[in-house]
């Protein structure tokens, strides 16, 4: 059994958002970092997370475990931009 997805927001068509969701992206003056696990990155058609990116003009998301390394690059680098 083929399930058809909205091209928008990835979701089974009947759970489709997109009539829900802003026309334009909401405008923030900071940076939102969503730190995502695995599992939950797996279960697109259930996440939230990509919603956010739907709706947020400055969304970045991580997936993993771990972000030791990564994560202290992108603090030090919103520090040294004063966000």
């Amino acid at each position: 059994s083929y399930r058809n997805y909205c091209k928008s927001c990835n979701r089974p068509l009947p759970q489709c958002l997109c009539e829900h969701l802003p026309e334009d992206k909401i405008g923030l003056e900071t940076k939102v970092l969503v730190l995502q696990h695995p599992v939950e990155f797996r279960r697109k058609t259930i996440s939230t997370v990509p919603l956010l990116k739907l709706v947020l003009d400055q969304c970045h998301v991580l997936v993993g475990r771990s972000f030791d390394v990564e994560l202290e690059t992108i603090i030090n680098q919103a520090c040294n931009e004063g966000r």
